[in-house]
């Protein structure tokens, strides 16, 4: 059992290197990370290990800890503005698309 607490620890500061280090990662890729963080976090906190950490164990694993959520924070921020741009080009869709015309002929054009 104690291999495997150990582990989550230093899985933990693993991903808080990887999320920071993961800058041009698509929008998928952030999330997973980010899950990841989270349930290693969840895990971490649940285990014996925790209580058993150095301070200042307990001191990097905060000082990640808050970085990561700041990276968490500007991510929001950035998806609601992709979101915001996707909408504008939705919308710029839609009045091309309602350019055309209602309805189709189907009969020749008469010459003359």
């Amino acid at each position: 059992m104690k291999d495997s607490d150990s582990s989550l620890s230093i899985l933990l500061l693993d991903l808080t290197r990887h999320i920071l280090d993961e800058s041009g990662a698509s929008a998928e890729k952030k999330l997973e990370l980010l899950e990841q963080y989270s349930d290693t976090f969840d895990q971490l906190l649940a285990s014996d290990e925790f209580t058993r950490l150095s301070s200042e164990q307990l001191r990097e694993i905060e000082t990640r800890h808050e970085r990561v959520m700041t990276w968490a924070r500007n991510l929001e921020t950035e998806f609601s503005h992709e979101m915001v741009g996707l909408r504008k080009k939705g919308v710029g869709l839609v009045k091309y698309l309602d350019v055309l015309p209602k309805r189709l002929s189907v009969r020749n054009v008469k010459k003359g």
